[in-house]
């Protein structure tokens, strides 16, 4: 059975988070010259024929070099501050995954809705640029934003922390500078392994919960039954528990229920698409619940 580029990647975000992994290593390789310039200026005297060193600095400078170390890493990650929203991460990465999602939600449903007979004048409130304008849609998307802040707050506060914890160290034992240059590249690799998983996580979990919360919206303010069918990641690496679900059918408090259960949404390439149903319970497009269903029997025979 031929995979398709989708059925890989079915939230369409593969481009997004490639862009957004770029860019945050950009700005981790420019955080990582400013700490290195930092160590190779601190005052180190060699003792022992250069088996040890001993630094020039009393607890308050040290102090300082921490607080350097902090504005740097929020400097380039742009969290020196409550008010200081991260706009680099939102607005051309979380905030597009968001949008696509909810424009993608409302095609689908529109068109399944009007083949279910739903009346005219309710679908055309389904209009993406009317939806976008509205209060609902910013509220939802303030909603997200504030997550992602207090995230990448968490991640460059955690990465902070970790280089100067890795600096107090050198300092204690008398390390060379050589030897501190490679314990904070060893933990710039660390950061960057936690960035890509927020990366990816954040990007994936924007266009899900979009597509969820505008399902939610269309069902509430419409009266139309929306339901939402689970579409696994066709991947080797795809998770067990995430493959059983491919192809079935939850309302959204379900879908939404599992996907904050435990780490579920860590890493999750999985994604969902509208089943509408009509006045008699009959879903539309049911064709794509079979497919799926074969899919799952071929892709994750033993799942």
């Amino acid at each position: 059975m031929k995979i398709t580029r989708i059925e890989r990647d079915p939230t369409k975000q593969a481009g997004t988070r490639r862009r957004v992994m770029a860019n945050i290593r950009r700005r981790l390789k420019g955080a990582y010259i400013d700490v290195r310039t930092l160590i190779n200026d601190l005052p180190a005297e060699i003792v022992t024929n250069k088996v040890s060193y001993t630094y020039d600095l009393d607890d308050l400078r040290m102090m300082t070099i921490d607080q350097r170390i902090r504005e740097i890493i929020n400097t380039w990650f742009e969290t020196q501050t409550d008010g200081k929203p991260a706009r680099f991460f939102f607005d051309p990465y979380i905030g597009a995954s968001y949008a696509m999602g909810t424009e993608d939600s409302i095609d689908r449903t529109a068109r399944l809705a009007a083949m279910a007979a739903y009346s005219t004048a309710d679908l055309s409130q389904l209009d993406v640029e009317q939806i976008y304008s509205s209060g609902i849609y910013r509220r939802r998307v303030e909603l997200v934003f504030g997550r992602v802040f207090n995230e990448m707050k968490g991640f460059s506060g955690d990465t902070a922390t970790d280089l100067a914890r890795v600096l107090s160290q050198v300092v204690a034992n008398g390390d060379s500078p050589r030897v501190a240059q490679k314990l904070i590249r060893d933990r710039f690799r660390v950061a960057d392994s936690r960035a890509e998983r927020i990366a990816r996580t954040e990007i994936n979990r924007a266009y899900n919960v979009a597509r969820s919360e505008q399902a939610e919206d269309t069902s509430v303010r419409l009266g139309i039954d929306v339901r939402l069918v689970h579409r696994s990641s066709l991947v080797p690496s795809t998770r067990v528990l995430h493959a059983q679900r491919h192809g079935n059918v939850y309302t959204k408090a379900e879908q939404r229920e599992w996907w904050d259960t435990g780490s579920n949404r860590i890493n999750c390439l999985c994604s969902v698409s509208e089943i509408v149903y009509d006045k008699d319970g009959k879903p539309f497009d049911d064709g794509i619940i079979k497919k799926m269903k074969a899919q799952k029997k071929v892709w994750f025979p033993s799942r």
